[in-house]
């Protein structure tokens, strides 16, 4: 009886353990994406922080070590707009462009699109994290603006750092109107970018993008009627001739992701495993080299996103199964906040850099200033991380509440 019983529990157990879903292997190549997603968000983080506290940026640190005067760089605006936190938006339009438009395309190809459940996974995406920066935005920019004795100096330098064109409210009370151009992705169209929180230029464009990606695709698809493909084509060049010249211009190094989606992966592993590397490397330099001696922007972000595509394409030849690490486990977690980091680190730096005044900005590397500026990068970084559990790691469910509730 109590051999039956033993087996009987085996037994059990074993149908128990099929039952269960299997822990689903991780691609290699998915770990890489991660990687390079967590990269651009900490050069973003890193670039901005060097340029509040250290009051410069790398191009002028080396002109400064070559005798040249770092003025010059003020004289030259696209020049001094190229630094390794702009290269890093390139990078992740490109990745944008794969995933999310590599996605739509796979959905229209394989018959099953739905409108609705694309808005509802992109809106989410985006405004579950960015509603509370905004409002965390606002509130440090009140609290700078009555808290402080000093007046918020640092707040006047925004103008100086970001995309050619930007447009940034200098107003350290926003208002309602600025308020919502940049919650419903209007900043550098209608309205300028929310003070204090320049980074967030780059989500008009990836919102517009995910808008007019998948008119472009109905306008081309030959399966859809003339009246909706006649139809799509207009309402797209619309958005491209509301969105203005440099939206509309970028939106072709989105499209290099999609691109790279479509391209089969052929190469041997015998040959990708030196070739990808190589390539890594080349594009590290080449950023580099932009970034110490800058030239034209346009040019400089398609040729950036030129040769993060060939990278990100040679990495994708990489499909056997990623073995746990710490490689892996830093790649995935980092990039799963990279979007929260994004748009937070912004206005907590700077308004620690107010808060600090004068003598927290030194123009030339010390031990005192990088032990303040690690110092601000820690506590940035915390923030960012519990914004992270409070929102961005909830959004599959906010989701899930959305999608029962519109039918979905």
């Amino acid at each position: 009886m109590a051999r039956f019983d033993l087996m009987l529990l085996r037994h059990t157990r074993d149908a128990a353990r099929r039952q269960l879903p299997e822990k689903a292997s991780v691609p290699s190549y998915s770990v890489h994406l991660d990687a390079a997603r967590s990269l651009a968000a900490l050069a973003v983080f890193i670039g901005h922080g060097t340029f509040v506290f250290l009051g410069t940026t790398i191009h002028e640190q080396v002109n400064s070590k070559l005798n040249r005067p770092a003025t010059a760089v003020a004289s030259y605006n696209p020049a001094a707009h190229t630094h390794l936190g702009h290269q890093a938006v390139i990078i992740f339009f490109i990745l944008s462009g794969y995933l999310v438009g590599g996605g739509a395309l796979r959905a229209m190809r394989q018959g099953v699109w739905s409108t609705k459940a694309y808005l509802l996974q992109r809106c989410t995406r985006l405004w579950v994290v960015l509603i509370p920066s905004l409002l965390l935005t606002v509130l440090l920019n009140l609290a700078a603006s009555h808290w402080l004795h000093q007046p918020a100096h640092i707040y006047s330098n925004l103008s100086t750092f970001g995309h050619v064109g930007t447009w940034i409210s200098m107003q350290p009370h926003p208002g309602a109107y600025i308020f919502a151009g940049n919650l419903f992705f209007l900043q550098g169209i209608l309205v300028p970018v929310i003070n204090s929180n320049a980074p967030l230029w780059s989500l008009s464009y990836e919102f517009w993008y995910y808008l007019m990606f998948p008119l472009l695709l109905v306008g081309l698809m030959s399966s859809s009627s003339l009246i909706h493909r006649a139809g799509a084509i207009v309402v797209l060049v619309t958005m491209l001739l509301a969105c203005g010249a440099e939206i509309s211009l970028y939106f072709l190094i989105w499209i290099m992701g999609v691109l790279v989606y479509c391209i089969p992966v052929k190469i041997p592993p015998t040959h990708v495993h030196w070739i990808a590397p190589l390539s890594c490397a080349l594009f590290a330099v080449f950023n580099l080299y932009a970034v110490v001696f800058p030239y034209n922007l346009v040019a400089s972000d398609f040729t950036t996103g030129v040769l993060f595509s060939i990278t990100l394409w040679l990495l994708l030849h990489f499909r056997q199964p990623a073995r746990d690490s710490l490689y892996r486990d830093l790649s995935k977690g980092l990039s799963a906040m990279s979007y929260t980091l994004y748009t937070v680190h912004y206005p907590v730096i700077m308004f620690v850099g107010a808060w600090l005044g004068s003598k927290s900005i030194h123009p030339h590397f010390s031990v005192q200033a990088v032990g303040i500026l690690l110092a601000v990068y820690a506590v940035t970084f915390l923030l960012a991380w519990l914004f992270y559990r409070c929102f961005e790691a909830n959004t599959g469910r906010v989701r899930r509440f959305l999608a029962v509730r519109i039918g979905v």
